[in-house]
């Protein structure tokens, strides 16, 4: 599977565990980018919104995977 496709599953999956009403969830980019590791901040009502569009990241949106190289250096998520 993709990296976008496992992002998507694994940000559905949060969202049914964690998407209580008034809750912000962190999620992953689902840009298509296999070393992307930023995460997009929602609520529930949010991601609903948005979906069935992939989730991205608003500093680089969604690029092709074979574009993928052009994309900026992705932060690293900082410790928790």
């Amino acid at each position: 599977m993709e990296p976008s496709g496992e992002r998507q599953r694994m940000n559905d999956d949060r969202r049914r565990r964690f998407g209580a009403s008034g809750r912000t969830m962190a999620l992953l980019c689902e840009c298509g980018d296999a070393e992307c590791h930023r995460t997009v901040v929602l609520t529930a009502d949010d991601y609903d919104a948005r979906r069935p569009e992939p989730i991205v990241h608003p500093e680089h949106g969604l690029m092709p995977v074979d574009a993928s190289s052009q994309l900026p250096p992705a932060a690293e998520i900082p410790p928790a």
